[in-house]
Parts: structure tokens; sequence; C-alpha cells
């Protein structure tokens, strides 16, 4: 899987169920990140208060990832997209969600793991102009030759 393959998923799949779009607003959401590494994830959460989060589209599976800013280090959370267009956590036993702004909304004040206790407190908003999911939203030109 290239990135290309995960941004051909997204629009073909998941644009289309409003992911990374917030119901109130019809905008795009302030946690919403592009396909953006661990590592440059870690970098917008560095210095950002506990409970800090963003959510960004996985580069290793089809779903998503809630990047954490917890008190000693950054935690990921992979987020499974199954068949029947829901969504959770990977693992056993895991509560679906309906959509992925559910998701985020129930953890505001459910943690995620009952031994980290991590809520999503701050959401962690975009740094760069464009935006780093701009490429998720963004049409490609088509160019029809007639012969």
């Amino acid at each position: 899987m290239c990135k290309n393959d995960v941004i051909e998923w997204f629009k073909n799949v998941e644009r289309i169920k409003g992911s990374g779009i917030d119901p109130l607003t019809g905008k795009t959401a302030e946690w919403f990140h592009g396909v953006i590494s661990r590592q440059d994830a870690e970098d917008l959460l560095r210095g950002q208060k506990v409970g800090t989060y963003l959510v960004r589209v996985s580069e290793k599976v089809w779903g998503y990832t809630i990047s954490y800013k917890a008190i000693e280090r950054c935690k990921h959370f992979l987020i499974d997209t199954l068949n029947d267009g829901t969504y959770q956590f990977f693992g056993s036993n895991q509560l679906v969600h309906k959509n992925l702004a559910d998701m985020i909304e129930f953890h505001k004040t459910k943690p995620i793991s009952g031994i980290g206790k991590e809520l999503l407190l701050h959401p962690c908003k975009q740094k760069s102009d464009p935006p780093d999911y701009a490429e998720l939203f963004q049409e490609e030109d088509r160019i029809t030759t007639f012969l």
C-alpha cells in the first residue's frame, strides 16, 4: 500500500461518508489531518497540553490513527473501518461507532483505554497552509482529448 492508494481509498470511500467533516459545521473537523506520518503527528503534538489529539489517515491500514499527547509520550491508537461502514479501535471486544465524528465525541468523556485514561480534550489544529489534508479533498484535473 502506498500513499496514493490511501488517498484514492479516502476519496472513493471515506469522503463520500463525510469522514473528517464536523457534522455541526459541515467543514473539515479541527482535529482532522491528512496522510501524515507518526513522526509528523508527534512533531505537531510536541509542546502541547496533555489530552491534545489529532486524527490522521493511516499510512498502514485502511483506516485512521488517533495520535494523543500523554504525560510522558505520544500514544497512537489505530482505528479500523469495518465493512458495514462503522469504526472501532483495533482489537477484540471494541465498541463500534457509526462514524468517525461520533467516535471522537464519545472519547471526549470516556477514556480510550482503562489503563491510560486518555480523554480527547484538545484538538490539535492545522499548522500548515495549505492544510495537510488538502490532497484528500481536491479533485484531479480531468483532461479529455478528442481525436
